[in-house]
């Protein structure tokens, strides 16, 4: 009798604990995405000295980039936007600026693959346009600039296995994902977010400075048909919890934030997705990725709609994962070999 008691308690005990967890990561869960409110406001703030709040977006001409930088601007933020096409910024600044007139649309043009001499441009660009000429202060700096079809001729297919790739391909990959942000965030630090923390006086509420670098989910699954670029990915989200370490560990963590986001199936144009609930539009992820702002995570899924698909394909036997994604790819795949 006292042992089917005890089996009693402890299956009871079982069920208490089990329920409790539950609760908590669904509560976890809704407040993060739903109730938590965002913390860009503080880095939006008017500096002391009268100088606008201006932030810098890489690979900025379309999809996320450009949809993060409508976001930052409509949310009081001046934005210098990055990219490699002149024509195609000058487009893009020109009809942000008439959306957004009374904030200030910039640019800089700077082919990522220049590593070294792309970041001396887009660091001179910060210098000269937004502190020279529109006496701003940068505050914020998103890594977005990256992909898997990087290196490429338009229209070229890049939806490929590992031995169907270039060497070419696979440096321009590494170039534009891992070497470019890191060497840019290496400068941006230098140049602009120490010597403006240490500037502060430490007994005022500090001017906030803010990293944010744009991942994939591919880094915490792997992609088939897209190895090179997950790997890239897996190195993004192990630089910033690494960075945020060492920024807290050089107590200046209240100045300077370092937020890595995790990105699902975005539509744009370099891909043929299209939103449909799980794939959702340029301008919400943008939306997603500053929601997201100081809440208490290094690296966190930026939507809702990909962190819950995200967190069910790592319940399920990795075997299931791979094929599922396996057939995702060879459905894109041939959705760009026939040009749709």
């Amino acid at each position: 009798m006292a042992s089917l008691w005890n089996g009693h308690a402890l299956l009871t005990a079982i069920g208490v604990l089990t329920t409790t967890y539950v609760v908590y990561k669904t509560s976890g869960f809704i407040n993060l995405y739903f109730i938590q409110r965002s913390k860009i406001p503080l880095y939006a703030q008017q500096n002391p000295d009268g100088r606008k709040s201006w932030a810098l977006v890489t690979g900025a001409s379309d999809g996320i980039g450009l949809g993060t930088s409508r976001e930052l601007l409509s949310r009081g933020f001046s934005v210098l936007l990055h990219g490699r096409n002149q024509e195609k910024l000058a487009r893009i600044c020109s009809a942000l600026q008439s959306e957004f007139p009374s904030q200030t649309v910039a640019y800089v043009v700077a082919d990522a693959q220049g590593l070294e001499t792309a970041v001396d441009t887009v660091v001179e660009a910060v210098k000269g346009t937004i502190m020279r000429k529109y006496h701003g202060q940068l505050r914020v700096l998103i890594n977005n600039v990256g992909g898997a079809n990087v290196g490429l001729r338009p229209g070229t297919p890049y939806i490929l296995r590992l031995v169907e790739m270039l060497p070419s391909h696979m440096h321009a990959i590494v170039d534009v994902n891992i070497l470019f942000p890191t060497l840019l965030t290496h400068a941006i630090i230098n140049e602009f977010y120490v010597p403006d923390a240490k500037a502060q006086d430490s007994q005022d509420a500090p001017r906030k400075n803010l990293i944010v670098n744009v991942g994939s989910i591919a880094a915490l699954l792997g992609s088939p048909f897209a190895a090179v670029y997950s790997g890239t990915k897996a190195f993004t989200s192990t630089f910033t919890r690494s960075l945020a370490a060492e920024i807290d560990d050089m107590s200046m963590s209240r100045y300077i934030e370092i937020l890595g986001i995790y990105v699902g199936g975005v539509e744009s144009g370099s891909n043929n997705l299209k939103a449909n609930g799980v794939h959702i539009s340029s301008a919400e992820m943008g939306r997603s990725i500053i929601d997201r702002v100081g809440c208490g995570q290094t690296m966190v899924v930026g939507s809702w709609k990909h962190a819950l698909p995200g967190w069910i394909a790592t319940q399920i036997p990795e075997k299931w994962t791979n094929k599922l994604i396996i057939q995702t790819m060879k459905q894109l795949r041939d959705m760009e070999r026939k040009g749709q």
